[in-house]
């Protein structure tokens, strides 16, 4: 039987986390962040208004995470497809669940960008003279409801990550022996790789894992292009950049094992600097049938 996906545990301490980082930000917005983003604003440099602005986001996400993961673990909170039966109380995640928690992430703060620029000074304007519990429903409404609409991606993701199947348990798929021996991988299986490989240049990749790895990167490009056109016209520096320097470790890394499973070294990406031979060049080694049972770099994923 497939592992529950979360449970109301989880779900809880997700929401005493955000209530957390929620009243920190309230306490600490007025005297502290405020007016530095005044000061900041000042100078006229907006990119560097919405580099520190985003560095307070994700450092307000990075601490709910921590918090999230700790009370989790403490409640017996933590799904069997993260720590394995029996370990439920155990302070435990994975390089792919923090990948689905930051794809949540992400989406959230697009939410709450698009919300600012588009929807907040408006609704202040209408609350202005208001009465204050009225008031301090509309300041913390939105931010408690963004949180929740993180929560929803961030189970969805990770479900999409996780395939839904029992025998991707998180801590074991990054060791090739628990890959299946034979057939493609799914979207949401070659996803759980690439972010539990982040980091991993050894072993090999099949073709599968390394496609679908690759349309996820351009999905994530499209839909964060679009939304810098949006909501950032001008910036310098943009989600799609941010969001592509994040991915850049992994996408080499599956790169080189998809070389490596074809029995060629990972060297041969610097291939890529001659103009238009080399990206051709790469392509075919691409789309190559992996080599037939083990090479040097491994055993045979494909």
């Amino acid at each position: 039987m497939t592992p529950k996906l979360t449970n109301g545990r989880e779900i809880a301490v997700y929401a005493i986390a955000q209530i957390v980082k929620i009243a920190l930000v309230a306490v600490l917005a007025g005297p502290v962040v405020a007016p530095l983003m005044r000061s900041i604003a000042g100078s006229s440099n907006y990119a560097l208004a919405f580099l520190v602005g985003a560095g307070f986001s994700l450092g307000w996400a990075v601490l709910a995470l921590v918090l999230f993961l700790i009370l989790r673990g403490l409640v017996g909170g933590t799904p069997e497809t993260i720590t394995g039966p029996g370990r439920e109380r155990a302070i435990a995640t994975s390089g792919a669940e923090i990948g689905a928690y930051a794809i949540g992430w992400v989406l959230q703060y697009m939410i709450t960008l698009a919300y600012t620029y588009f929807a907040a000074r408006w609704v202040y304007e209408q609350m202005a003279g208001s009465d204050k519990v009225i008031f301090d429903i509309i300041s913390y409404g939105p931010p408690s409801v963004f949180a929740a609409i993180g929560l929803v991606f961030f189970l969805v993701v990770r479900k999409a990550i996780m395939g839904g199947a029992a025998s991707l348990l998180l801590p074991s798929l990054a060791e090739d022996a628990v890959e299946r021996p034979s057939g493609s991988l799914g979207f949401g299986d070659s996803i759980a790789i690439g972010f539990s490989k982040y980091a991993n240049f050894r072993g090999r990749a099949r073709r599968s894992e390394f496609w679908w790895w690759a349309l996820f990167n351009f999905l994530i490009q499209v839909v964060l292009n679009i939304f810098d056109a949006v909501v950032l016209p001008g910036s310098i520096i943009g989600l799609s950049m941010i969001a592509g320097l994040g991915l850049f470790i992994p996408n080499l890394a599956v790169s080189v094992r998809r070389l490596h499973d074809i029995d060629k070294s990972g060297w041969w990406l610097l291939i890529c600097f001659i103009p238009l031979a080399g990206a051709i060049v790469l392509l075919v080694f691409d789309c190559l049938r992996g080599t037939p049972g083990p090479n040097r770099f491994g055993p045979r994923t494909a």
